[in-house]
């Protein structure tokens, strides 16, 4: 009885191959693998990585790590279950968000206006927001800005090196406080501001030539000394545009703190 050998190696699959290794587990970026949250606003919904809101504010930090009932859902997981922020406006939000994750295109995107930079300012102090909070108090000094908003603003957001500024402003300009304005302001802060205006009257007199002149180039009434520090201004009957009342301003706002 003879037998025949029979194979299927031929120099094709030959030597033969290793069996394959399962593939190594995939790992997620540890900067640029990002989760994302569902948030209401209104009626609008926004979709957004979360990684710049925990990073930027303790607040947002905090409220991601609340922990969570077994069997529940996260809120913000998605459109069904968005992370509701009350009582916030939707164009503050957006306005927040221009700041928040700019793009390549920056400028085209930042905030333009007072009014939209405000909603930022709004947002990053109620959140602390810091950094963001600190940006836009610098973009906002350099704003032609009225002084009396400005006050509210700085009183409103914790801004103090607006404050006194803004006041003295107040004080120099030649229109008196109208009603509104005192609404704005409050009538404790504006009857103080009344009295720095007025009290300035009671000190005019000629003092030392400035320029060659004792007399206002504007209106013709005699300079006076500078409202607490004796330096040289002109002042007519409301020609006190010059005129520094910072450290009176000062001491009003102190005085009962």
């Amino acid at each position: 009885m003879s037998y025949e050998l029979k194979t299927n190696i031929t120099t094709e699959n030959w030597p033969p191959q290793e069996i394959p290794k399962d593939p190594e587990p995939l790992q997620k970026d540890s900067m640029f693998y990002l989760d994302h949250v569902t948030i209401l606003v209104e009626n609008a919904l926004f979709k957004v990585p979360k990684y710049p809101f925990e990073q930027g504010s303790e607040v947002f930090r905090d409220m991601f790590q609340l922990p969570i009932a077994e069997g529940s859902l996260v809120d913000g997981c998605d459109d069904s279950h968005p992370l509701r922020l009350d009582q916030i406006k939707k164009e503050d939000f957006i306005q927040f968000l221009k700041v928040l994750f700019q793009g390549p295109y920056k400028q085209e995107i930042l905030p333009a206006s007072a009014v939209e930079w405000t909603s930022v300012l709004k947002l990053s102090t109620m959140w602390d927001f810091e950094v963001i909070r600190q940006a836009v108090i610098q973009r906002m000094s350099i704003m032609p800005i009225e002084c009396v908003e400005k006050a509210v603003l700085a009183m409103e957001y914790k801004v103090d090196s607006w404050l006194i500024p803004a006041l003295n402003e107040l004080a120099q300009r030649a229109e008196s406080i109208t009603v509104a304005e005192m609404g704005r302001l409050g009538p404790e802060l504006t009857l103080k501001m009344a009295a720095v205006r007025e009290g300035v009257r009671e000190r005019k007199g000629p003092v030392k030539r400035s320029k060659g002149s004792d007399h206002c180039r504007n209106c013709g009434s005699a300079f006076v000394q500078d409202f607490d520090n004796s330096s040289n201004f002109e002042l007519g009957e409301r020609c006190i545009v010059n005129l520094d009342f910072s450290s009176k301003i000062q001491k009003i706002l102190t005085r009962n703190m």
